[in-house]
């Protein structure tokens, strides 16, 4: 009696071209998450450099370029909370999108070890949430880059 636990690979036809794609997806995705993984670190590691200096930023700023007194106070009170606020969402989604492209690598070499049919699962699991991640975070980046064009045109 035949074994019952033959992988998709095995049971379908699948050509080496496929399974070649596949695993050169996942080494890219791991490089990709690693490099998130970096860009999140030396974005904390500027934020709490810009963060302790950021009265001096702010001079920097006011001489530099026409930013008005408003603006100025704004940064110089409640602004330092919204930056960090912001930067540190932004460190936060880098580093769970690179948590999602490095275990679609995990799991994909996984599936090669294993030829386990629920690791191939696991793997377009988790690049799909890091695809919708990315494309909800796209749109709302697009959104905001239009409000913010109209708002510019108006005033």
């Amino acid at each position: 009696m035949q074994d019952q636990t033959n992988s998709i690979f095995e049971t379908a036809e699948v050509d080496t071209s496929s399974i070649a794609q596949l695993q050169s997806t996942s080494r890219w995705s791991f490089f990709i998450g690693i490099i998130y993984i970096i860009l999140a670190a030396l974005m904390v590691v500027l934020t709490v450099v810009i963060y302790a200096n950021l009265d001096q930023v702010v001079n920097v700023l006011s001489s530099a370029s026409g930013v008005s007194n408003e603006a100025l106070e704004f940064l110089t009170a409640n602004g330092k909370w919204v930056f960090l606020l912001m930067m540190l969402i932004v460190g936060f989604v880098l580093i769970i999108n690179a948590i999602y492209l490095i275990r679609f690598r995990t799991s994909v070499r996984n599936f090669q070890l294993t030829n386990e049919e629920k690791q191939i699962t696991f793997a377009f699991e988790h690049l799909t949430k890091y695809l919708m991640i990315t494309t909800i975070l796209s749109v709302i980046s697009i959104a905001l880059s239009v409000v913010a064009a109209v708002v510019y045109a108006i005033v």
